[in-house]
């Protein structure tokens, strides 16, 4: 099963995202070329999920291996 290429309340589509940050529950995400403004903010209503819909479209993940290990 091919995972949705949008995701609530994010305003872009997983195939214009390039890499991701996980920061307790905020995410910075870089975006792919020819977007003005190159990275976005985003705090989902489920970070766990959203993760897991990052990974699922093979989003790069730049953060720690634990997101939670940063307190």
């Amino acid at each position: 099963m091919t995972p949705k290429n949008e995701y609530p309340g994010l305003l872009y589509k997983a195939d214009e995202l390039y890499k991701f940050k996980q920061t307790l529950e905020l995410f910075s995400i870089m975006l792919k070329e020819g977007f003005e403004n190159r990275i976005i903010h985003f705090e989902p209503a489920a970070p766990d999920d959203f993760r897991v819909w990052l990974m699922s479209h093979k989003i790069i993940d730049i953060g720690p291996e634990d997101p939670k290990s940063i307190m």
